[in-house]
């Protein structure tokens, strides 16, 4: 499987396997195809703590080049000037993107300077657990082909085996809509 960074134009930075619920989406069928280790590697990606979600309808590349036309318009897409730019700005400097969404900018690396991740309070955003999305990611990855045993049964056992967590009592709300989010076409808040 191709790094993520390949679907990502330089020189933005972004980990679109926590932050862009359309890129997950199209990427479940490809990780159903992996073995276990790739599996894990990239549900690694995802972090340890919260993240947030953009769930609208821009792709990765819309986004990048949205954000690149408002940068150019202010005379801030190359290095020097992005980067005297955020000295002057507070550390939650967001822009707007053409769909409403709120995107924050941060320094980057050498290569990819720009990065980006949607803003905790946003249109068409969602803080959900990176232990959540991770349990919903790898479900939706196993679930073919698995014996008959209950959805808590199943995912309790992913989560021991892939994931070392603990076990769940019952599956919360949350849970159910993120996998839902994960394996339909809805767009509404997690």
């Amino acid at each position: 499987m191709k790094s993520y960074l390949n679907a990502i134009p330089d020189p933005f930075l972004l980990n679109p396997w926590k932050h862009h619920l359309g890129y997950i989406r199209s990427h479940i069928p490809v990780l159903r195809l992996q073995e276990s280790q790739v599996i894990k590697n990239h549900l690694l990606m995802i972090g340890e703590s919260v993240t947030d979600i953009y769930y609208g309808n821009m792709t990765v590349q819309q986004v990048c080049d949205d954000i690149r036309k408002r940068l150019e318009a202010e005379g801030i897409f190359e290095k020097p000037g992005y980067f005297a730019w955020l000295d002057t700005v507070s550390d939650y400097e967001s822009l707007p993107v053409s769909d409403g969404s709120l995107w924050l900018m941060r320094a980057g690396n050498d290569m990819r300077y720009i990065h980006i991740h949607p803003a905790k309070i946003s249109p068409m955003v969602s803080r959900v657990k990176n232990q959540q999305l991770k349990t919903a990611i790898l479900y939706l990855v196993c679930k073919d082909g698995q014996p008959e045993i209950s959805r808590l049964q199943h995912i309790n056992a992913l989560r021991r085996d892939f994931l070392n967590l603990s076990a769940l009592k019952h599956i919360s709300h949350t849970q159910e809509r993120v996998i839902s989010l994960l394996s339909d076409g809805m767009h509404d808040k997690v």
